[in-house]
């Protein structure tokens, strides 16, 4: 396993530890209540209620939100550069 760590970028290896210190003491019950939360679960919430889908694609686009109390949250100002880097749409 420690092998296959040193594959990753110092970048990966950054996320994962972020992952593991912010969520890693959550129970399951405790992060699916986190996620759905977020209007990117929220948009398809009916469909995974009635069994309709199992799984729907999320546009990059689609994920850059917050929500109150947001453990990960940025300003508006992070989340529209951000925005600005998918769309290709760079700040002058």
């Amino acid at each position: 396993m420690v092998k296959d760590l040193d594959l990753l970028s110092d970048s990966d290896r950054e996320a994962l530890d972020f992952v593991a210190e912010k969520f890693g003491h959550l129970t399951t019950l405790q992060l699916v209540t986190q996620t759905h939360k977020y209007p990117e679960w929220e948009q398809y919430k009916s469909l995974f209620e009635t069994r309709s889908a199992k799984r729907q694609r999320i546009e990059p686009e689609e994920i850059l939100s917050s929500v109150e109390g947001d453990c990960m949250a940025v300003s508006e100002e992070h989340l529209e550069v951000s925005r600005s880097f998918i769309s290709g749409t760079f700040p002058q």
